[in-house]
């Protein structure tokens, strides 16, 4: 492996993006369609705001019952969900509303109480947008604050100074006061007050009564005190004006409410945050801007991100539980760096400077320890702490720093230049894993080598990335090429075969599972079997991952993530997406440091906050049209493009929210991004199921749902389906009753045949012994003129008994017995002449040398059967047989005078005649039909193709 490969490994790391939701429309329709939709919104979005960095001036701020924030300023209404902006203003032809700029939002039951410049006083639903204009009668239209208190509307306006209130039910407008200034309206223990920089009014009914003089800046309202800032102090009031007070260092620039009301935060003109409870305790907390800010308002919304609202900018602040402690090295290279603990002190070791106490302040390390390194060794890999010592990889083999002696030596073994990888230690042994070379167990305490493994056949590659030994005494390998374990007491080798193509990075283990990370293949599970237990984050790139207590940390160049060895929940570390971690972290003095590139990073031990953001729907397309209101969708045509843009309510700082989502109860998707798109819906009825994550990665359990009914064609109705059903239902039916008829029709013939058989082998046998009696009452006739008659009638007996016995050889022409049709169709017609005294006449038009035997005799066998049957069961007295060949088929007709051939027809009653000659013609697939001639006669035609049919 080369060098720039071991350091690309240590230092590159990154987010793969979720596979793409399914498409159900077909390329270049989608293409064409999401053109269209792109160009519309760029259009009308020209003189929108397009995102919140935009927005200027802004004047109030809310956060309604879905978890949006909604803002107001001289661009309009904006509803923001953490990824995409909606604003509504009179210019904007998507979400027109009748005014543009607004100064004021109020929370009033489950709408938005909006203060306008222009236009008044207005209510939007925040679930669907729908407006309603509160009535007020006063000579000015703008809106500086308003409050709704018992249903009634109180609104507050400049020019000219005066408070108003509006009465829904009598639709009337009242003065309650007017040359007097207000800041604010609020609501305090039921009662309705409002601030101005004089001091607290409580509104009774008519009248305006002082509650709390003094020179306020700010006020806001938690559960039990109303918090006044003044120039120098801060108060907490009561309902009875009992006061706590406080003295102030710096004046107070903003304050705002805790989102819980357990608490109010304050902002001071140096940039300094505090939180104090309803006795003006401070209360710690983990805001820390990074930069001196101004704001005119303060907001805590329901995920806990603090927003600073100033004339220029809009600042989101979340809490920060770690410190960054910023290290780096000259070293002419990244600043990767390796940590490890050493009694009470911290070590670091920098690729390419050596090793250095994390605290420069103390005298922990030699300040010239870095000199006994060779130039290679300054190149650390890892370390690894044994007792009072830290062993220490190196591109020059293996060091030791001795504790106690505070001195460095190169560990005096066998080959001892090699370039180093990881070390591990279990009990009494040093693991060491090389580039090339395999891996050394090393025993410590005889200071000597036991084992070196570096044979090709038994190793899957040589270069050994990760060690990690469990105590079955098993080592777990991370090499190039998988992951090999090794029995250190029977020196087996056996690889474990990934279905990847990344390497291995790392491995630790955790409540007896094996976890193994890779290099953009996500992490595998293991149990100590060597079995796959799971596979996730299957798109993310890792480093070194540790288990460190109850928690697996996985660093990334994304971030510091907690990984849960029961569920397999991955959850970021807050605020540490900005950073891109080069190394395993280690546990020291009850806190998490993990070397980033550009220092440490300390984290407290604490389980994070499983924060369970809202998820919803907050905007849905059909077609090129918009709407936020989550109702259920009805399409017409299968051919609609519905697309969902879905948000969870996380104002955090952290990863890109992850969403999944399944269609009536099916198996889970993953999205690309926060947008859902389908189309091709076949007619139905649809139920969405939508889930997401926080801004830590961690899936909320709240549910986004969407109905979609796509419409029916006009012949797939259910009502249609239903007259389908009975349609095809009555059809069956009578399919089965013409089958039955059908074969009850051929059983009567197999019992009529059966029968005849019966009876004529009965006969035959009366007839039998009739004739033989006759003979013997014959011979006993001696009258010689007698006995001349006698014997012609006794020869006539004896032919009829060779007969009936089969010595006499029937001549009936029922076959055509190796002649042509030429020759055996004239034979066949005399021979019915004489039998049954009938008229018969065969005319043959075609070459017989392009017909084959068995074609010819199965005609032959036809022409037979119909025209013995129509014989017997016919009046007919003169028949016509006509062979043709014509259109590439062979066109045979047999005529008679009378309707013979009517009965052909029936496929229900039918003798053995009709059933031969059925089954000859489906064996050529030839159509059987028979006419009733206008006058007199019948025909049965029967034409047999001389191509094949399949």
């Amino acid at each position: 492996m080369a060098l720039d490969d071991t350091k690309t490994r240590r230092t590159s790391i990154a987010f793969y993006s979720q596979p793409l939701s399914k498409w159900y429309l077909p390329l270049p329709l989608s293409s064409l369609i999401f053109t269209s939709l792109i160009f519309f919104a760029s259009t009308s979005f020209a003189n929108q705001v397009a995102s919140i960095s935009q927005l200027k001036n802004v004047t109030d701020i809310a956060q309604d019952d879905q978890g949006f924030i909604w803002l107001s300023s001289q661009k309009g209404l904006t509803r923001y969900d953490g990824n995409s902006i909606i604003n509504f203003a009179s210019n904007n032809p998507q979400w027109k509303m009748p005014f543009n700029w607004t100064h004021s939002i109020s929370k009033a039951d489950n709408k938005l109480l909006v203060g306008t410049e222009s236009q008044g006083l207005w209510e939007v639903a925040p679930r669907t947008g729908e407006k309603a204009q509160i009535n007020l009668t006063i000579s000015n239209n703008t809106i500086y604050n308003a409050i709704k208190y018992q249903q009634q509307y109180y609104a507050y306006t400049v020019s000219p100074k005066a408070i108003y209130r509006y009465q829904p039910k009598s639709e009337s407008t009242q003065l309650l006061g007017e040359s007097i200034a207000l800041d604010e309206f609020f609501i305090f223990k039921k009662r309705l007050f409002f601030f101005n920089n004089l001091g607290i009014y409580e509104i009774t009914g008519d009248n305006i009564r002082p509650f709390f003089t003094s020179n306020i800046k700010q006020v806001s309202v938690i559960k039990n005190k109303i918090i006044v800032a003044t120039d120098n102090e801060l108060i907490a009031l009561d309902e009875h004006q009992q006061t706590i007070k406080i003295p102030l260092e710096n004046p107070i620039q903003a304050m705002t409410a805790a989102n819980d009301l357990s608490g109010v935060y304050s902002l001071d003109i140096n940039g300094k945050i505090t939180l104090l409870n309803h006795t003006l305790t401070e209360i710690p907390h983990h805001y820390s801007p990074d930069k001196k800010i101004k704001a005119q308002r303060l907001f805590h919304d329901t995920s806990g991100v603090l927003w600073l609202l100033n004339s220029q900018e809009i600042l989101q602040l979340s809490q920060a539980y770690n410190i960054r402690h910023e290290k780096t090295f000259d070293t002419g290279a990244e600043n990767a760096i390796e940590i490890t603990p050493l009694n009470s002190h911290l070590v670091l070791g920098s690729y390419g400077a050596g090793i250095y106490d994390f605290n420069a302040n103390n005298n922990f390390l030699p300040d010239n320890i870095n000199d006994f390194f060779t130039d290679k060794a300054l190149k650390v890999m890892d370390l690894q702490t044994v007792g009072n010592d830290i062993y220490i990889a190196t591109f020059d083999g293996l060091w030791k720093y001795h504790g106690q002696k505070r001195a460095l030596t190169k560990v005096d073994i066998e080959n001892n230049q090699q370039i180093l990888l990881k070390l591990a230690h279990r009990h009494q042994h040093l693991y060491i894993g090389t580039d090339e070379n395999g891996f050394i167990i090393y025993d410590i305490k005889a200071q000597k080598v036991i084992s070196a493994v570096n044979d090709t056949t038994k190793l899957s590659s040589t270069e050994i990335i990760d060690l990690l030994p469990i105590s079955d005494e098993t080592l777990w390998l991370a090499t190039a090429n998988g992951i090999d374990v090794f029995n250190t007491q029977t020196r087996q080798m056996s690889n474990i075969t990934l279905p990847i193509t990344s390497k291995v990075i790392s491995l630790t283990q955790s409540q007896n599972k094996i976890f193994a990370s890779t290099h953009g293949d996500g992490i595998f599970v293991f149990n100590r079997n060597q079995e796959i237990l799971a596979h996730i984050a299957k798109d993310m790139n890792f480093t070194y991952i540790r288990a460190l207590k109850d928690y697996v940390w996985v660093p990334t160049k994304q971030g510091l993530y907690q990984l849960n060895p029961q569920d397999y929940q991955m959850t970021l570390v807050p605020n540490t997406e900005d950073l891109s971690f080069s190394s395993e972290p280690v546990l020291f003095d009850n806190h998490i440091f993990a070397a980033h590139y550009g220092g440490i990073l300390e984290v407290p031990l604490t389980r994070t906050d499983y924060y369970h953001a809202q998820i919803h729907i907050g905007k849905t397309t059909i077609s090129g049209k918009y709407f936020i209101e989550n109702k259920s969708i009805n399409v017409k045509s299968t051919n609609e493009v519905i697309a969902f843009e879905l948000t969870s309510s996380d104002y955090r700082k952290g990863q890109p929210k992850q969403f999944r989502y399944h269609i009536n109860n099916g198996r889970w998707h993953a999205i690309n991004g926060n947008q859902l798109t389908l189309t091709g819906l076949a007619s139905g009825n649809y139920k969405i199921t939508v889930e997401g994550t926080n801004s830590l990665g961690q899936w909320s359990n709240h549910q986004a749902f969407a109905e979609i009914n796509v419409a029916y064609p006009p012949y797939w109705t259910p009502k249609m389906k239903i007259i389908y059903a009975v349609t095809l239902t009555g059809v069956l039916i009578l399919c089965f009753w013409l089958l039955y008829l059908r074969a009850r029709s051929i059983r009567q013939i197999h019992e009529l045949l059966a029968k005849d058989v019966s009876q004529r082998s009965k006969t035959s046998l009366n007839i039998n012994k009739s004739l033989t009696s006759a003979i013997e009452l014959l011979n006993t006739i001696q009258d010689e003129e007698a006995l001349k008659q006698v014997h012609q009638a006794r020869s006539m007996i004896h032919q009829a008994l060779a007969e009936l016995d089969g010595q006499i050889q029937s001549d009936e022409p029922d076959n055509l017995e190796g002649k042509s049709l030429n020759i055996a169709l004239p034979y066949l017609g005399d021979y019915l002449h004489k039998k049954f005294n009938i008229e018969i006449s065969t005319k043959v038009e075609i070459n017989e040398k392009n017909l084959s035997y068995e074609l010819q005799s199965d005609i032959y066998k036809i022409v037979y059967e119909a025209l013995t049957s129509a014989i017997i069961n016919g009046n007919g007295s003169s028949y016509h047989v006509i062979i043709q060949e014509f259109k590439n088929k062979i066109w045979l007709t047999i005529s008679d005078n009378e309707n013979s051939f009517i009965s052909f027809k029936s496929k229900v009653k039918f003798d053995m005649a009709m059933y031969y000659i059925r089954q000859i013609a489906n064996k050529y697939s030839a159509s059987v039909n028979t006419f009733d001639e206008h006058e007199k006669g019948s025909q049965l035609v029967i034409s047999i193709p001389l191509m094949s049919i399949s």
